[in-house]
């Protein structure tokens, strides 16, 4: 029989990850399987089982600790030292290929597994000397086995302890200065609260519309799994993580943090496959969707692919389903995986290839091109909302001018050109407005029907409305057409130099060309800032 040399070992702890933090996420699941199993069984009938973890940043330490089942003495070796050779299950367990318990091993100087089972009363400990495994696989002329390696790296220590006391302890012991993330609280909090399987912040307005959805679909939906995962604090405290989704939408302007849209509701719904089989779930969230998502101050940006509740990859993972690759980057949300067939790879970044997975792609892609559709709706309406604003906002500075006067005959001919221009293509967006009010009239609670009332919200207005304004004003001008025509008289339009008699008319003339040039050739707000500068100084004379 071959030989499995020391290489593999190297493979499985110091170049699994690409990111660090993901140990937490290994060591999290674990866990969760033994609470599951201790609730399975009623182990602990009256207990809070928990998962807690402790950073300690000053002496370069981390302990992740569950009060679940512990490991029995008899079970240590096979349980802890035979690596990929686990019991867990396929499709019912969260960790089933017994190699995520080595992951910490390439991050710090030495790897304990500290252990108590109920009715036992010693405590096991089991010693990965991580410094002395890095050494031998620095060691070019070193070609022991796997198995060799293991004997020479792995020691056990015994203590006694209550017989009642029953829990399982990971300590990474001196981490490497390299990783000092894994330090790091704020962080590592936040990293947490993205992946692990925890439920949603009590603040997060949606949290009772998103577990409705579940409660009433459950005979197709799994409930989700949630744990209790604590993250103690310097001062001992224990703060209890929750997955903290915003109600706002974020840009960074330099040392600002400035809210650009608002989260307005959320759409769930049930993910099907071509014969109509549930195979994932999802909830998104509903905005005006005005832009893209920062990345900056939005860490939660995109929608994160889940299974029992645990992130799978990163907010990218999902970015590929879309026809668009920035598609992913509208929307917050999360789609959760209902089958058990789908096998993580050892990475847990996605699933390996098998037919159920590429029929879940398939409806994924299905499905996004309707959230695609959405976005760009989106984009339309908000559009559309502009051009009305436009025309609203020239026709009150036309008037003003008219009140104020014209700086220059040109200045005015082009006020009333870009208004007659905006008009009609305001008339052009309530027609395209009036067409979404049609779509979402007939069914209440759809993504389209939420986005229009959104907006609406946004907007503090909504087509109706804007259509009776736009009655109100063509009455409007009715009227003043009917006056003039019964007066015979023609509006006579009043200019700045109008106010400039001091002066006579071929200076006054020289003076509104001086007007009309500024007006030309700056930015409106300066050149009108600059024209009535000069109109003040001039009315002085």
């Amino acid at each position: 029989m071959g030989k499995i040399g020391k290489n593999v070992l190297e493979n499985l702890t110091q170049s699994m990850y690409d990111d660090s933090r993901i140990i937490y996420r290994e060591y999290i699941q674990n866990s969760c399987d033994q609470i599951d199993i201790a609730m399975k069984n009623n182990s602990f009938v009256g207990e809070d089982l928990e998962i807690v973890i402790t950073i300690d940043e000053k002496k370069r330490n981390i302990f992740i600790r569950d009060n679940a089942n512990g490991i029995s003495k008899k079970d240590i070796v096979h349980k802890l030292e035979d690596i990929a050779d686990s019991d867990k299950k396929q499709g019912e367990n969260k960790g089933f290929r017994g190699i995520g318990r080595l992951g910490g091993i390439g991050y710090c100087r030495e790897l304990r597994f500290v252990t108590s089972f109920s009715g036992e009363s010693e405590e096991t400990t089991m010693i990965w000397d991580a410094k002395k495994l890095r050494d031998i696989f620095g060691d070019a002329d070193n070609h022991l086995s796997a198995e060799e390696v293991l004997k020479k790296i792995i020691s056990y220590q015994y203590n006694n302890v209550n017989a009642e006391s029953h829990y399982f302890e990971v300590q990474l012991l001196g981490v490497n200065e390299e990783n000092d993330q894994l330090l790091d609280y704020s962080d590592i909090l936040q990293y947490i609260s993205e992946v692990a399987p925890v439920n949603f912040k009590e603040t997060f307005i949606y949290k009772n519309k998103i577990e409705q959805f579940l409660n009433e679909h459950k005979d197709e939906v799994q409930p989700m799994h949630c744990y209790k995962i604590g993250l103690r604090k310097r001062d001992g405290e224990i703060i209890y993580v929750r997955k903290d989704y915003p109600t706002k939408i974020y840009k960074i302007l330099g040392n600002k943090k400035i809210g650009v849209d608002d989260v307005r509701d959320v759409y769930t719904d049930i993910i099907r496959d071509d014969q109509g089989n549930a195979i994932a779930w999802i909830w998104f969230a509903i905005s005006c969707f005005k832009g893209a998502i920062n990345d900056k101050g939005n860490p939660w940006k995109g929608l994160r692919l889940r299974q029992f509740n645990i992130q799978i990859g990163n907010r990218n993972t999902l970015s590929k389903f879309f026809s668009e690759g920035r598609g992913n980057s509208y929307f917050l949300g999360e789609v959760h995986t209902l089958s058990k067939k789908f096998r993580p790879n050892a990475r847990r970044d996605y699933f390996t290839e098998t037919p159920e997975v590429k029929d879940f792609e398939f409806a994924l892609e299905e499905y996004f091109k309707n959230l695609t559709r959405l976005y760009k709706y989106a984009s339309e309406i908000n559009s559309s909302y502009d051009k009305i604003k436009k025309a609203e906002t020239l026709e009150q500075d036309l008037q003003n001018k008219k009140q104020t006067g014209f700086s220059s005959t040109e200045d005015k001919t082009k006020m009333e050109v870009a208004k007659d221009a905006a008009d009609a293509k305001a008339k052009e967006a309530v027609k395209k407005l009036d067409k979404f009010k049609e779509k979402t009239s007939a069914e209440s609670q759809t993504p389209l029907s939420l986005l229009v009332e959104a907006i609406e919200h946004d907007r503090k207005t909504n087509v109706d409305e804007i259509k009776k304004r736009a009655e109100l004003k063509q009455k409007q001008e009715a009227n003043l057409n009917n006056q003039k025509e019964n007066t015979n008289k023609p509006e006579k339009a009043r200019f700045l130099v109008d106010e400039l008699a001091a002066y006579d008319k071929k200076t006054r003339k020289i003076i509104s060309r001086i007007y009309d040039v500024i007006q030309k050739n700056m930015i409106k707000e300066e050149a009108d800032a600059l024209v009535e500068k000069i109109q003040e100084e001039l009315k002085r004379k």
